[in-house]
């Protein structure tokens, strides 16, 4: 539903207000066009986030939303003005759905939540098929990774101890990984159910406390496809997202390819966390969402690598989060580049030595570490490089990116590449004289 209203100069495209009907009900909304006149002043439209909500009587009605960040206890990161961001509890049992392209940080997200809930004593089942929780019992006492067949006795243990249990399937085939969940979660459901209807209402008589289950690529367990080699799993993950809540269990829906995870469980999410997302198939399936605008839409466009759009439930408008950096030691190393001895880090500032040479003029001449033919030249304030001549050691000319060695024999040409300083190919034809 749309609205339109006068604003004050100050608000901005894109931002959240809200307006209260009933006396305690607040209907949020987010202004999507701003227009001015030399008459009307600046006027335009806003969106409004219930259906099923009434536009309000008077625009006088409508107040700027500020909102506050930090009233829950789930710290996941910053906002990009550096405020922090901690989210409540109770949203992560209406089903959340992290989306992303590999690399993206979706993985990284999961391991920042269940260091969260960990910290909160709450209990929680990863469901992890590569292996990226494998190193999570050394984040705290109160986890445990389990490689082998999980023993449900055990896992009822450790669930009931407020524990996170990480069901490890590295190694297996996709059929062996869906029937050794199925066969857990089956029998989890079943329990639960029991125990729910044992206490008959009264949760101080819950034997298993409310449970997040958390599941790394759900779409090898509930496909959008249908003929499927277990198609019981791909079922009872359905379930899990329709009833689950009714027996205190939560789902954290994590997914590479959105486009490919079952229908029925992407409906039943009620919040999101977004990371870049590369392929038309997954972002036709964020766009979809009842709780994303297009202007969200844009954003998703330019995240950067760790930067998540998190909206639905889970917060009062969408908002862009720098997700914090993980304690827990990383199951895989994804720098390739150090695994295969080619990585080179790049030297700080700071960590430049102590002048060479002092020359006539004045000028200290710092060397790089590891590079000596490159040198930081310093005059006062301003900083200069200064590129000899790896063959010859004479100093270089710059020109345009490039610099170019002043013997007539010699036919090195540097170049700067991803920050660094590197010899570049030399012409085919012939060498190229330093520009006059």
């Amino acid at each position: 539903m749309m609205g339109t209203a006068e604003f004050l100069p100050t608000v901005r495209n894109g931002e959240f207000i809200y307006y209260v009907v009933n006396a305690n009900r607040r209907i949020n909304c987010q202004i999507t066009a701003l227009k001015s006149s030399p008459c009307k002043g600046v006027y335009g439209n806003f969106r409004i986030f219930d259906a099923e909500a009434e536009l309000p009587k008077s625009m006088a009605e409508l107040y700027h939303l500020n909102r506050h960040l930090d009233n829950g206890v789930i710290e996941i990161g910053a906002t990009t003005k550096n405020e922090p961001v901690k989210l409540a509890v109770n949203p992560f049992f209406l089903k959340v759905l992290i989306a992303g392209a590999s690399g993206r940080g979706k993985t990284h997200m999961e391991i920042v939540l269940e260091e969260e809930f960990v910290k909160q004593n709450i209990p929680t089942v990863v469901i992890d098929p590569h292996g990226e929780f494998a190193r999570f019992c050394k984040f705290s006492n109160n986890a445990v990774v389990i490689e082998d067949t999980l023993d449900f006795e055990y896992l009822l243990s450790m669930l009931q101890k407020r524990k996170t249990v990480v069901y490890d399937l590295q190694g297996l085939k996709e059929p062996e990984k869906t029937e050794r969940v199925y066969e857990t979660l089956n029998r989890f459901m079943e329990t639960k159910e029991k125990d729910y209807k044992r206490a008959a209402g009264d949760g101080s008589k819950l034997k298993i406390p409310p449970v997040l289950l958390t599941c790394d690529e759900t779409e090898i367990f509930a496909p959008s496809k249908t003929n499927v080699d277990n198609p019981e799993c791909r079922q009872l993950f359905i379930d899990y997202a329709k009833r689950g809540r009714q027996y205190g269990i939560g789902m954290i829906v994590g997914t590479q390819q959105a486009s490919r995870l079952s229908l029925d469980i992407r409906s039943q999410c009620n919040s999101a966390m977004i990371f870049r997302i590369v392929d038309e198939g997954s972002r036709a399936v964020i766009r979809g969402l009842p709780f994303i605008s297009r202007v969200e839409l844009t954003r998703v466009r330019t995240l950067e690598l760790g930067q998540c759009l998190v909206t639905g439930a889970l917060v009062d408008y969408p908002l862009v989060v720098n997700v914090r950096d993980i304690v827990t030691p990383r199951a895989k190393e994804s720098n390739f580049e150090k695994l295969l001895g080619v990585y080179i880090p790049p030297v700080p500032i700071d960590e430049i030595p102590k002048p060479l040479e002092e020359t006539p003029s004045g000028l200290n001449v710092f060397s790089t570490p590891g590079k000596p033919n490159i040198q930081a030249v310093t005059s006062g304030a301003s900083v200069n490089v200064l590129v000899k001549c790896p063959d010859c050691g004479k100093p270089m000319i710059p020109k345009k990116g490039r610099y170019y060695c002043q013997t007539n024999n010699c036919n090195v040409i540097m170049a700067t590449q991803d920050g660094h300083i590197t010899r570049a190919a030399a012409p085919a034809i012939s060498r190229p004289r330093p520009p006059s």
